[in-house]
């Protein structure tokens, strides 16, 4: 069997579109087509209704944290188990990009163990007492410290998108 993969397959023109009904239709006996897309909405209904559907979702954190550790353990190397979260934290769900994030750390740290402050530092995140001076400040409503807290950050270069996504991790 041979497999063809369509990526983006929603960007595919009216005319290719019906080049590959005929595919579809009648498709060689050695052939499997893999059509993906991110939009699902834009695929004709005379396509989408002569494939099956399977929708992928992001990883499960312990799933990821898991399968790194067993990399880590093929390696010979440690991680302190908040910096493997925060590795996990990077990567939002997906599989390549917790290999690849693990991969940058492995290559940019030669401690026995590898540190959260290693990790921090890597993917540019602030010290977790930022963090959780931060939520101290949001509970007691201080929006002077606030303000000035998210202000440093951005000075600093500090993705506040992974910031926030660092503080519901708290």
């Amino acid at each position: 069997k041979k497999v063809y993969i369509i990526d983006e397959v929603h960007m595919l023109t009216k005319e290719a579109f019906n080049a590959l009904l005929k595919t579809l239709e009648e498709p060689p006996a050695h052939a499997v087509f893999v059509l993906a897309t991110t939009e699902l909405a834009k695929i004709p209904e005379t396509i989408f209704s002569r494939c099956q559907h399977f929708q992928f979702r992001r990883a499960v954190p312990e799933a990821l944290s898991q399968h790194l550790r067993a990399i880590l353990t093929a390696e010979n190397r440690a991680i302190e188990p908040d910096a493997l979260d925060l590795v996990v934290l990077q990567s939002e769900g997906s599989y390549r990009d917790a290999l690849s994030a693990i991969e940058q750390v492995l290559m940019a740290s030669d401690e026995p163990i590898i540190s959260a402050d290693t990790v921090r530092s890597l993917f540019g995140l602030p010290a977790e007492s930022t963090a959780l001076d931060l939520l101290a400040a949001i509970a007691v409503g201080d929006h002077e410290q606030i303000l000035a807290t998210l202000e440093t950050l951005s000075r600093q270069g500090v993705s506040l998108e992974s910031f926030s996504a660092e503080l519901i991790r708290l």
